[in-house]
């Protein structure tokens, strides 16, 4: 909205000059007068700076912020602790903006911080690759269907059990359009129905079961017979979890789940009045080329130093278009580097403890508030492990009475927020206060009603006589000056043991140093021969097939007229010039063949040769555009895996067979 600086509307005249227009009125001819306001708006004079602040500080004051209540609402988000280091990091200014460039490797940081959040991802979710972050849970689901879907090219998916209804409804908007067909499985006592799951594979040839875990109304699903009989269908296996569960959960992977995704809000990031939030996914290695969104990859450059590169982008939009498998871009970086942070810091152990806190409260919360007359929980299932141990190899872990409860529900601050009627915290260690709002001990054990502590040993305190307490503190008094000038000589003995070590250690230390030196020079100068060796057997295994095909000017049966090797051409990228280079080239005035050489060729070779060469020679050689074009990949040796790869792909296979070119060209296809 133009607020006009002048009272004159000197500026407004300015403006309607410009677009050559006498007046308002004529600026706005167009509009039927039926169609306009007919009386002033009823909207307040303009503030001033100063004046804006102090309104917007009024009406700020008449919110509730959660750090001033005590909220138990959840589903997806938790106002759980958030360490100040990682306000203190994520704001840096070389962090804030996290936008990648085109030429993403001049950001090493923000690549690097994308690699960390990836493996660490991973690592918590037992699975091979995890991508560097999507827009938040739901949508992540939906790009699990989605990439489900394309890869077994079945249009109809089951849910097993209960999952965010407001994941369903994304799931449900992603469908529609692409006809998408949604089922779900009935429920038994809150969970999957596992026989309604198997009669639907039976029943139907799908693209994959999705299920949540914990699910929405907490309780644990059976994630390894889920996986199987997804497994046994022939389909795949897709899971959304609570990150904060895994800390105390089988990880996805080691039940054979295909595609892991999650909310990963708890992971550090703040409430923010619901978004951004923060979405992950991770999936197997077979699945690598399906995988949305960005990837970082780690490498080594020229000098041998250490780098980070953005990986497989022939998946992305910026090269595939509309043929990407997704249209993530930068996504949530920023976010990501939150959850980066967090997990850093909190470490294995930290990791463990806080969904352990989350566990203990929330089970607690369960049990007080089905104290309350009228009040109980709504499924039970079997008896499982005591409330508070650490959850069974499958992941099974409930309450004594089977009642489960979502592990991430509730704070995991260290006061614990407010968990009874009464107000009384929950302590660290997760035991319960009464609602008498009795103090827990340091040994952590709940006070009993009758507000009589428990020592530590658990046995009730009796009153003693001033004599005898007495003589316990004077005991308890020689004991530790005994203990203290024990600790003192043995400080005095490490400290000698201390400086003797250190001068040995420096000794060591240079004379390792200069051994790993010397190391470091035989290392480059092998790495050196190396690289001129693998060099000049390529260059000969080039010149055996240019020579080969000169003399032949045939491949596959089609004659060809011209046959050049190294060929050269420029193609434009982001307003430069990138030259590539081609093996071998041939053609004649219909057809060609674009040849790539390699000593051993790989699976990768395929990709290259479809997704990057191909693309190259039609940029770099616009003339040759009407040319049905073939390829070929030539080599001493095939991997297996490649050579079904490219056959597949309608590749022609040239070998070197001894002195003799064997070729392989069955169901050729035109590029």
């Amino acid at each position: 909205m133009f607020i006009p600086t002048d009272s004159e509307g000197n500026e407004v005249n300015e403006m309607l000059r410009k677009l050559g227009f006498n007046s308002f009125e004529e600026l706005i001819s167009y509009i039927p007068k039926s169609l306009r306001l007919q009386k002033k708006l009823d909207i307040p004079s303009p503030l001033s700076e100063m004046e804006m602040l102090a309104h917007v500080k009024h009406l700020a004051k008449q919110n509730k912020p959660v750090s001033e209540q005590i909220s138990f609402l959840g589903a997806g988000a938790y106002d759980h602790f958030v360490p100040a280091i990682i306000d203190a990091i994520a704001s840096r200014s070389e962090f804030y903006t996290a936008y990648t460039p085109y030429q993403a490797e001049v950001s090493q940081g923000t690549l690097q911080v994308m690699y960390e959040f990836q493996s660490m991802i991973a690592e918590i979710s037992g699975m091979d690759v995890a991508n560097a972050s999507l827009y938040d849970g739901s949508t992540a689901l939906a790009e699990a269907m989605l990439v489900s879907v394309a890869h077994l090219q079945q249009k109809k998916i089951i849910i097993a059990g209960k999952i965010h209804p407001y994941y369903l409804n994304v799931l449900q908007t992603y469908a529609k359009p692409q006809s998408i067909q949604i089922i779900q499985t009935h429920l038994n006592n809150g969970t999957t129905d596992l026989d309604h799951l198997q009669s639907l594979l039976k029943a139907n040839a799908v693209s994959s079961v999705i299920f949540q875990q914990p699910n929405f109304y907490g309780m644990l699903e059976n994630s390894p017979l889920i996986c199987k009989l997804a497994k046994d269908a022939n389909t795949l296996a897709a899971v959304s979890v609570d990150p904060i569960s895994l800390g105390i959960l089988e990880a996805p992977g080691n039940y054979d789940a295909d595609i892991v995704v999650g909310e990963g809000q708890a992971l550090g990031c703040m409430l923010n009045f619901g978004g951004p939030y923060l979405g992950f996914y991770a999936t197997k290695m077979e699945l690598i080329r399906t995988l949305p969104g960005r990837l970082s990859g780690l490498t080594i450059d020229k000098d041998g130093k250490h780098g980070f590169v953005l990986t497989l982008q022939t998946r992305e939009q910026h090269i595939k278009r509309d043929k990407a498998t997704s249209n993530i871009c930068t996504s949530q970086t920023l976010l990501a580097l939150r959850a980066t942070i967090y997990l850093a810091i909190m470490g294995k152990h930290g990791f463990h403890e806080v969904a352990t806190q989350c566990y203990k409260k929330a089970h607690f919360l369960a049990n007080q508030l089905t104290q309350i007359s009228g009040v109980k929980l709504k499924y039970e299932g079997n008896d499982a492990t005591p409330a508070g141990n650490d959850a069974t190899p499958a992941g099974n872990a409930v309450t004594p009475a089977g009642n489960a409860v979502t592990p991430a529900g509730n704070d995991a601050t260290p006061a614990g927020n407010d968990a009874t009627p009464a107000g009384n915290a929950v302590t660290p260690a997760g035991n319960a206060v009464t609602p008498a709002g009795n103090a827990v001990t340091p040994a952590g054990v709940a006070i009993t009603p009758a507000g009589v502590a428990i020592t530590p040993a658990g046995v009730a305190k009796n009153e003693k006589s001033e004599e005898e307490r007495k003589k316990q503190n004077e005991e308890v008094s020689a004991k530790f000056k005994e203990v203290s000038e024990k600790i003192e000589a043995l400080s005095g003995k490490i400290e000698a043991l201390s400086e003797a070590l250190s001068g040995k250690i420096e000794a060591l230390s240079e004379a390792l140093s200069e051994k790993i030196e010397s190391l470091w020079v035989q290392i480059r100068k092998t790495e050196s021969m190396m690289n001129r060796f693998g060099f000049n057997v390529g260059a000969g295994v080039e010149e055996y097939f240019y020579n080969t095909l000169k003399s032949r000017m045939s491949v596959a049966n089609i004659h060809f007229e011209h046959c050049e090797r190294n060929v050269k051409g420029k193609r434009r990228n982001n307003e430069s010039d990138v030259e590539n280079e081609f093996d071998i080239v041939m053609k004649n005035g219909t057809k060609g063949v674009l040849v790539e050489c390699k000593h051993r060729v790989r699976k990768e070779d395929v990709h290259k040769m479809q997704e990057e060469k191909i693309n190259n020679f039609r940029q770099s050689f616009p003339e040759d555009a009407k040319l049905e074009m073939y390829l070929a990949l030539a080599g001493i040796s095939f991997e297996p895996k490649a050579e079904e790869e490219a056959k597949r792909a309608g590749m022609i296979l040239l070998k070197q067979v001894g002195e003799r070119l064997v070729e392989e060209a069955e169901n050729l296809k035109v590029y």
